[in-house]
């Protein structure tokens, strides 16, 4: 009689999406998205947080994606903050001036594309026309290891083939959280 036995640890094996210490996630218009962390196929989730002497600037970038092998780049978003003083947390850093909030002096920016390969940005309103509406991200850790912090805004879809930006569409992200890997 032979017995056959197979174990193996949790080192071993692989990362359970439920279970990971990463993740990404928000609503959109009011459904939930989640990006699991996908590390044996894909780098899907990304913080990077970097000092530019050239420009003597900071710029952190905290980037989450259903599928980043996707070659229409759907289902996806980034927020990049770009700041001449470092990037910091327990601070709430937003495109618009407000109460308690802090407006990069550089970049703020906010990026979703959908299903459908329609992109929704924000951004600071450095012209007399206001385009964008408030967004906000705030860090509560940056390690070495990882960033981590929660985000939420409203993002617009322009159509500028007449060479004026006509509103299309809007979507509303809220209660978005993320605990990235720091590359």
């Amino acid at each position: 009689m032979i017995f056959l036995f197979q174990a193996c640890s949790s080192d071993d094996s692989p990362n359970d999406e439920n279970t990971s210490k990463y993740y990404f996630r928000y609503k959109l218009d009011g459904t939930q998205i989640d990006y699991p962390f996908k590390p044996e196929t894909q780098i899907n989730l990304t913080g990077i947080y970097e000092y530019d002497s050239n420009s003597e600037s900071y710029g952190m970038q905290v980037f989450g994606a259903a599928n980043i092998l996707d070659s229409g780049q759907t289902n996806r978003l980034v927020i990049y903050i770009g700041n001449s003083a470092e990037v910091t947390t327990n601070i709430t850093y937003t495109n618009i001036e407000a109460p308690d909030s802090t407006v990069p002096d550089l970049i703020f920016s906010m990026g979703y594309t959908d299903m459908v390969k329609t992109m929704f940005v924000t951004s600071k309103n450095i012209i007399s026309t206001q385009l964008y509406k408030n967004a906000k991200i705030r860090y509560d850790k940056i390690s070495e290891d990882n960033i981590q912090g929660t985000f939420s805004g409203i993002l617009s879809n322009y159509d500028t083939s007449t060479g004026q930006p006509i509103l299309t569409k809007e979507v509303i992200i809220t209660d978005g959280e993320f605990n990235v890997p720091r590359y």
